[in-house]
């Protein structure tokens, strides 16, 4: 049982931080909330990866147009998941995305004609099903239909340019044979910089101690610990078992929520529960389809299904 601990980590935390996120920064805009969350996990990672910098500069000459979406994909996910965050809920944010990160993923990693009409049906049912869980759910009915569906939307937006990097960010790491935070290091340069300069005036009028100390809390539960345990896990127990068991990170949120006395409800609860179990059915079955189509389906970089299993499952946000 010991393996199991990175994903055993992973869980909580990855929980912990949509719903602080929700309840610490509700006034604060997501430019601003994504700024401060990766400046410091990005400082961590630069500083514990210092001895391979060069070759990492070597790598963003070398993959320069992949470098630019890299980034750019990174920055428009990580923006996304916080605005959804705001608009929605953080139980609600994380079974949107878990829910449409497989089916853009299938499309974007050109898997859509080989995984069976069952695996599609799949996909594709689970992401109408988020649609379903964010209206049912008792604190969207304070925030109107308009924002129940922009915030469903940029969920749509977040999960779709998460797909996209889920897929580049696995053929550069083959090419290159490069280590998951090398990654991270290479990927955030954009996020930061552009955050930054977006936020910059509203991070003069809230900047204080307690600013601080809430975003340093939220890099390290939303990102670091996240980042790390995610690639143990991976490697413990392998990306198919990780995937299946990603989806709790809703189920655990919703105990973080009633915990901090959120309005929850029985048929909110039951529709996030039954959505996560859905969830975890298609990861297994679309790695189990994926074992299956290991060195047949033809990518924009190499094998697919191989390059899928080494980055991580398909729901993850890193």
């Amino acid at each position: 049982m010991k393996k199991y601990w990175p994903i055993a980590l992973y869980i909580p935390s990855t929980a912990g931080a949509a719903v602080y996120a929700k309840v610490s920064f509700e006034n604060i805009s997501p430019f601003l909330v994504t700024f401060v969350t990766f400046v410091l996990c990005w400082a961590f990672f630069l500083i514990i990866n210092r001895m391979r910098l060069s070759r990492l500069v070597e790598v963003m000459i070398d993959e320069r147009l992949n470098f630019a979406k890299l980034n750019v994909y990174t920055f428009l996910c990580w923006v996304s998941i916080f605005a959804c965050i705001k608009l929605l809920s953080g139980s609600v944010e994380l079974v949107v995305f878990m829910s449409v990160v497989p089916l853009f993923t299938v499309f974007a990693g050109r898997e859509w004609p080989y995984i069976g009409s069952l695996n599609r049906w799949s996909v594709v049912g689970i992401a109408f099903m988020a649609m379903v869980v964010v209206f049912v759910h008792p604190q969207m009915r304070e925030y109107g239909t308009e924002r129940q569906m922009l915030g469903l939307m940029v969920g749509l937006v977040a999960g779709a340019f998460a797909a996209v990097y889920i897929i580049l960010s696995a053929e550069v790491q083959k090419r290159n044979a490069l280590t998951s935070v090398d990654l991270i290091c290479l990927r955030l340069p954009l996020l930061v910089a552009a955050t930054f300069v977006i936020s910059i005036q509203e991070l003069m009028q809230v900047l204080s101690m307690e600013f601080l100390l809430k975003a340093s809390f939220l890099s390290l539960v939303a990102v670091v610990i996240p980042a790390y345990t995610l690639q143990q896990s991976i490697t413990e127990i392998g990306s198919i078992p990780t995937s299946v068991l990603m989806p709790l990170v809703t189920a655990v949120a919703l105990g973080f929520e009633w915990g901090g006395g959120l309005e929850l409800s029985l048929i909110g609860v039951v529709a996030i529960l039954v959505q996560c179990v859905a969830i975890m059915k298609v990861s297994l079955s679309l790695g189990a389809t994926r074992n299956k189509m290991k060195g047949l389906t033809p990518t924009i970089g190499g094998d697919l299904s191989s390059n899928l299993r080494k980055t991580s499952s398909t729901a993850s946000r890193f």
